[in-house]
């Protein structure tokens, strides 16, 4: 046991000696093995720690992880801060409004949601099974559900058996979700609902709501509807258009339903619905087909743009406006988008075969560029261009994903077979997780082979030569020459002010640039955790 642990201790000394001799020759990036990175040099200025963590800019947003997104994920940006744990169950977010007040939401889902804001206006608390009040969440002001029976059932009613338990499971389910009283509101809106869905009743200057299921419904909003449902299958309501038209709806679910317009513009018919239906639209020029719905839908419209053929699962064709999305069987999916800052052109076949381009219109994008162009064969390799003259190749490309700010560039390192990036003047190319792994530009060039040989140049004037951890070897720094004896460095000439460490500054400069990421300009989409979705 010693002996492991004498061992043990060798070698964590020599990693720890070997990397810590590590210098940027580049002076904006440096690496060890596919376990350390510290790039200043893209456009993401990031530090990782494989797949531990990463810390990236872009512009005035900041992106840290570890072991995303099972572990947690943080985005600062300028005037905000949200954190996600475990696969986003647990998370918060910190928000300065524009009018210069906080705003800070906590959640442990299901089991708590907390929330504060200053003035007091925004503060809240709900506890599962209690229950509370959460604010600012699915369209509503406030929403406070109380009691949750659920638990309080099990200790009431034990099952006696495994059949028991089974009958009894989608009951303790319901009454662990669903809540005794709930009242929720929205403006001068304020409602109430005894295990909700089940009973509610709701009041506004414009709207008047009952529901009373399975037996009877009835909401109204004064020039805009008015519905009423009758036991479970019946339902009559009516809609009020602009210029006194009214639209009429009539359904007995699910056999057959019935759309008119008093004055004939618009109607539609039902029957077995949603499988078989059809409607016109004079005012639109839209005509509507499903025989039978999802297998054959048909839809043409004049305004707005639409244009819609599918015959589920073989082939299928959506236009709105200037974009359209084609698809033939699962194994071919086209996307093409029209917008007045980019054109982009996405093909999906079988999902395995990915092939992205975008061009943009206006100002070009950071990374993107003016025109861009992505391909990729998954898992095998992924390879993306654009005009001016960036370069990135993976194999392999394990994630059926895209995002290389965040769950790419952090995880891509762990089965890198091989790999080559070119970010403006930095060139950087490895084998095999980065066993042999080379970084260059114009005026220096580097090269690792880890725990064995280092060797950096500058302006072709050799700066390190090192091996075996760096125990031997020859550096040169801007305080001197030194040669390496079992790690002593013992000094044999003068430095070269040129090999001076770079600054952090650097990074801070370059992320500071007002121009330097606009999420709006690449339309790119990234994870969003539930926590975030929620809070």
């Amino acid at each position: 046991m010693r002996k492991k642990i004498y061992i043990g201790l060798c070698a964590f000394a020599v990693f720890f000696l070997s990397v810590s001799t590590l210098k940027a020759a580049t002076h904006t990036y440096d690496w060890f093995w596919f376990l350390y990175e510290k790039d200043l040099s893209g456009v993401y200025p990031s530090t990782m720690i494989t797949p531990f963590y990463l810390n990236s800019k872009k512009g005035t947003v900041e992106y840290t992880a570890s072991l995303p997104p099972f572990i947690f994920s943080k985005y600062v940006s300028g005037y905000s801060l949200s954190r996600s744990w475990l696969l986003g169950l647990v998370g918060d977010v910190d928000y300065m409004h524009q009018g210069k007040f906080e705003d800070y939401d906590f959640g442990l889902v299901p089991f708590c949601l907390y929330g504060s804001a200053q003035g007091g206006k925004g503060k809240y608390l709900f506890i599962w099974p209690v229950g509370g009040t959460f604010k600012g969440k699915l369209t509503m002001d406030y929403i406070s559900p109380w009691i949750f029976p659920g638990l309080a059932l099990v200790y009431i009613f034990p099952p006696t058996s495994f059949y028991s338990l089974l009958m009894m499971l989608p009951v303790y389910v319901a009454a662990s979700i669903v809540p005794v009283y709930t009242s929720y509101g929205r403006a001068d809106y304020e409602a109430h609902a005894i295990l909700w869905p089940l009973i509610q009743w709701g009041k506004s200057n414009t709207t008047d709501e009952f529901r009373f299921l399975p037996f009877y419904s009835h909401n109204t909003k004064k020039d805009y509807y008015d519905n009423k449902t009758y036991g479970l299958f019946v339902s009559y309501g009516k809609t009020f258009l602009p210029k006194g038209r009214e639209e009429d709806t009539l359904m007995v679910f699910p056999l057959l339903a019935r759309r008119w317009s008093n004055d004939g513009i618009s109607g539609g018919s039902s029957l077995l619905w949603p499988f078989f239906s059809w409607g016109y639209s004079r005012k639109q020029g839209n005509f509507e087909l499903n025989f039978p719905w999802p297998f054959f839908i048909y839809q043409k419209s004049q305004n707005p743009n639409i244009h819609k053929v599918v015959v589920f699962p073989f082939y299928g064709k959506l236009q709105y406006g200037k974009d359209t999305m084609t698809f033939i069987s699962p194994l071919y999916i086209s996307l093409r988008r029209d917008s007045d800052t980019f054109k982009s052109d996405d093909l999906i076949m079988a999902f395995i075969i990915w092939h992205f381009t975008r061009d943009y219109r206006k100002s070009p994008s950071p990374y993107y560029g003016t025109k861009w162009s992505y391909f990729k064969i998954w898992p095998f390799f992924r390879y993306e261009t654009n005009d001016s003259g960036d370069v990135h190749f993976n194999a392999l490309s394990i994630l059926p994903f895209r995002d290389p700010a965040g769950y790419e560039k952090i995880y891509d390192p762990l089965w890198s077979l091989m790999e080559y990036h070119r970010d403006g003047d930095m060139q950087r190319f490895g084998l095999f997780m980065r066993t042999y792994y080379q970084c260059w530009n114009t005026s220096s060039f580097s090269v690792k082979v880890p725990l064995l040989v280092s060797y950096d140049s500058n302006m072709g004037k050799i700066s390190r030569l090192t091996f075996l951890c760096s125990m031997f070897g020859y550096e040169k720094d801007m305080k001197g020459s030194y040669l390496r004896f079992f790690w002593y460095p013992a000094r044999i000439g003068e430095g070269d002010a040129s090999l001076a460490d770079v600054k952090e500054t650097e990074t801070d400069d370059l992320c500071a640039r007002d121009d330097f990421y606009r999420p709006e300009m690449d339309g790119q989409y990234r994870y969003i955790s539930f926590s975030q979705a929620v809070y």
